[in-house]
C-alpha cells in the first residue's frame, strides 16, 4: 500500500450532498467531540433511516476549555434539535490532561464515552460501500467541509519515518485524524437496524416463560431499544442539550 494512502478508499464526490443536510425532526443529533491540547473538534450527524447525514463539523485551535462551548453553542443554533455528546475513550481516563469531559461539564451536560475507533472505522466503511433507496448509506453535507476532505484523503495512513513503510490502520497525525477519531468513536457504540430481518420479527411470551416469533400484534412483547439501538431515548440515555443560549 502507497504511502498517504487514504483510510477511507471508497469515498467518492456520490457522498457528498449537493444543498445544505437539514436535522430531521424527531431525531437525535450526535455530536462527535475529540480535543488534543492545541486543537477541539466536533462532528454533527444523524441517522435518518438507514443513512447517516454528516450535518456539519467544527475545528478551533486551542483547548477544549477554551473551545467546547463555544462548538456547542454553534451546534444547537445550526442543526435546531438536541444534541447528544459523544468522546473517544481515552478522555475517560482518570490520567488525563486534555480536560473534555470537565469543559463540557461546565454548561450543565454530559458527555457520553464512545467506542474503540476501529470499530467504528469499520461501521463507517460498510456505510460507505451501501446504498439505500438507490442513494448512498452516508451522506455529508457542505457545512462538513472537514470531514468531507478527510474522507477524500486527508485522513491517511502513518508512514514510519525510519522504514518508509505504511502502518497498518495507524492514522497520520493531524487535525482529519483528531476529527475522524471523534466520528468513529461515536459510531463504534452501534449503527441502527443493524438487521432488518430481526427488527420486524414479533415475539411473545409463553406461559413457561419462553419467547416464540408470532403473527400476532395483540400478542407481541412491546418493543425497547437494546444496547445496539442506544440512540433511542429510554432511562438509561445520556442526558441532552437542546437548542438553548450557553453561557460564556
Amino acid at each position: 500500500m502507497r504511502p498517504g494512502q487514504p483510510i477511507y478508499e471508497d469515498f467518492t464526490r456520490m457522498h457528498v450532498a449537493d444543498g445544505p443536510l437539514p436535522a430531521a425532526a424527531g431525531q437525535p443529533v450526535l455530536l462527535a467531540l475529540n480535543a488534543t491540547a492545541v486543537l477541539t473538534t466536533a462532528v454533527a450527524c444523524q441517522f435518518v433511516g438507514k443513512t447517516l447525514n454528516i450535518l456539519a463539523d467544527w475545528v478551533r485551535e486551542g483547548d477544549p476549555g477554551n473551545c467546547v462551548a463555544e462548538i456547542v453553542r454553534d451546534a444547537c443554533m445550526t442543526v435546531g434539535t438536541e444534541l447528544r455528546l459523544i468522546a473517544p475513550g481515552v478522555h475517560f481516563r482518570s490520567y488525563d490532561t486534555v480536560g473534555l469531559p470537565s469543559a463540557v461539564r461546565r454548561f450543565g451536560t454530559e458527555l457520553h464515552r464512545g467506542g474503540d475507533v476501529a470499530k467504528g472505522r469499520a461501521a463507517l466503511r460498510a456505510l460507505l460501500g451501501q446504498q439505500t433507496q438507490g442513494r448512498p448509506a452516508l451522506a455529508v453535507g457542505p457545512r462538513a467541509g472537514w470531514t468531507s476532505n478527510g474522507f477524500a484523503g486527508g485522513y491517511a495512513h502513518a508512514v514510519d519515518a525510519r522504514t518508509g513503510i505504511m502502518v497498518a490502520e495507524e492514522a497520520s497525525d493531524g487535525v482529519y485524524r483528531v476529527l475522524l477519531e471523534g466520528l468513529e468513536s461515536a459510531m463504534a457504540l452501534g449503527l441502527p437496524f443493524p438487521n432488518e430481518d430481526e427488527r420486524n420479527r414479533r415475539y411473545a411470551v409463553a406461559a413457561d416463560g419462553r419467547r416464540y416469533l408470532t403473527s400476532a400484534p395483540s400478542l407481541a412483547e412491546p418493543v425497547t431499544a437494546t444496547k445496539d439501538a442506544w440512540w433511542r431515548e429510554g432511562a438509561e440515555m445520556p442526558r441532552t442539550i437542546r437548542h438553548r443560549p450557553l453561557s460564556r
